[in-house]
């Protein structure tokens, strides 16, 4: 076993080939990465972000230490100087408010602290540092760009100057899933207890949920190139796995899941089309496991388990809700998701809805074909209690329940929402189709444990 050597001047540590580097000093458009492959360089997103389009990159990048090599897969790399360096792509248009990612690697001296971002220009103007929070998500299959290795003598005094022969590049793992790393403490008292929330705030409004009432939910988004796109709606169960429905996670109307690579998850997300939102984790999905039974004819068994490449941490706005496990006594819950107004627009903050259970009689009179199209034993449907101009309810999003004891309980899963049946007003004559998790827990439980 390899022993950890405390360093004084450094806030990091480097042990059996991982780095654990300090905050960022703008967590919003650049996070470290941590991997286990190299014991010699680190790995980092940046999130290259503007007001305004701009025709061309240069992005300047400055470092607390000299550096051997710097590589990216989106321009070509021209050194300034040993802690300095700029990545340019003169043809590429970086459109106004459209985040475009550049993974970078960073190789240094392994006997000397890894060093580290502590800033960088977008086309001549100071972007980082900055105090706002958030972390954004990459893959990329694209061309690897890097300098020339330099030769940097490393500043531990008396330690031993041993330099790294290994200068290949070649054989790096280009898709190695990285680790984003949470830049929002963790709550004062971390708790694994599900369905628990913080405090509601005294100036909660109707419908518009509050940041930390319903920390299980999770927006799920779909990635291509270098466009990432809503998906659906899911819920956080554990610290690994998330929950929605297979429709959301399936190819076309076949059983095969789509490739998880493509799949990006992000807690703690309230305003669906910012990215600067402290306390966001984000994470890439690994596995994905619809229930073997689905049927995209049918809608039948539309449930399927996710997990997580890493662990979430929990905090007051990340947590999980509990699987339902008692009556509660109430056929009205919450429905969570950013829903859509009455033209079809998805909303930007995160909104809820109180809507209630019906029966199988009213479900069979007032949905579609649902007698044909649904497992009654395995679904339910529910209505609006009033008119509304918001139509909460996207695609596997949660229908909770708090129980006396203050504990919500995940009942149901959107499998059809009122916008799905080409209705854009919602009230007590629109319904939706829910997926009864309640129903699943036999499945939950065996997937949870191979998944």
């Amino acid at each position: 076993m390899k022993l950890c050597a405390l360093l004084l001047t450094a806030a990091f540590c480097q042990c059996a080939g991982n780095v654990l580097l300090e905050v960022s000093p703008c967590p919003r458009l650049f996070v470290y990465e941590r991997t286990s492959s190299y014991n010699d360089r680190w790995f980092g997103i940046i999130t290259l972000l503007n007001d305004a389009t701009l025709n061309g990159i240069w992005l300047r990048v400055s470092f607390d230490r000299p550096i051997i090599q710097l590589g990216n897969w989106f321009g070509e790399v021209v050194k300034k100087s040993t802690t300095e360096y700029v990545i340019k792509n003169p043809n590429f248009n970086l459109k106004a408010h459209t985040p475009k990612i550049v993974r970078i690697f960073v190789k240094y001296n392994v006997n000397a602290p890894p060093p580290q971002v502590v800033g960088f220009k977008l086309n001549a103007r100071t972007v980082c540092p900055e105090e706002v929070v958030s972390t954004t998500p990459s893959t990329t299959t694209e061309h690897l760009f890097t300098n020339s290795e330099d030769q940097v003598t490393p500043d531990l005094g008396s330690r031993n100057n041993v330099m790294s022969t290994d200068d290949s590049t070649t054989e790096l793992n280009f898709n190695e899933q990285p680790l984003f790393i949470s830049h929002l403490k963790p709550h004062s008292n971390p708790t694994s207890t599900c369905g628990t929330i913080s405090t509601q705030p005294s100036n909660a409004q109707p419908q518009i949920a509050y940041k930390g009432q319903f920390p299980w939910h999770v927006a799920l988004y779909y990635t291509k190139d270098v466009t990432i796109a809503y998906l659906c709606g899911a819920s956080l169960i554990s610290p690994d796995h998330i929950v929605t429905v297979a429709h959301c996670v399936v190819k076309g109307s076949t059983q095969t899941a789509v490739n998880p690579d493509r799949l990006v998850a992000y807690m703690g997300k309230y305003f669906l089309k910012h990215w600067t939102q402290e306390g966001t984790q984000t994470r890439y999905i690994s596995k994905i496991s619809p229930h073997p039974n689905y049927k995209s004819e049918t809608n039948a068994n539309d449930i399927a388990l996710l997990r997580l490449t890493n662990s979430v941490e929990f905090t007051d706005i990340i947590r999980p809700v509990c699987l339902w496990t008692e009556e509660v006594g109430t056929n009205v819950g919450s429905v969570v998701g950013w829903g859509f107004d009455e033209i079809g627009r998805i909303e930007e903050k995160l909104m809820y809805v109180q809507m209630a259970i019906q029966g199988e009689d009213t479900c069979n009179v007032s949905v579609a074909n649902y007698s044909v199209k649904f497992n009654n034993d395995l679904t339910y449907c529910a209505s609006f209690l009033e008119d509304t101009l918001e139509c909460v309810g996207d695609s596997g999003g949660g229908m909770v329940f708090r129980t006396d004891d203050g504990i919500w309980q995940l009942r149901g899963i959107v499998t059809v929402s009122v916008v799905l049946q080409h209705q854009l007003k919602c009230g007590p004559q629109q319904y939706a189709v829910f997926t009864d998790v309640s129903k699943y827990h036999s499945w939950i439980k065996e997937t949870l444990a191979i998944l």
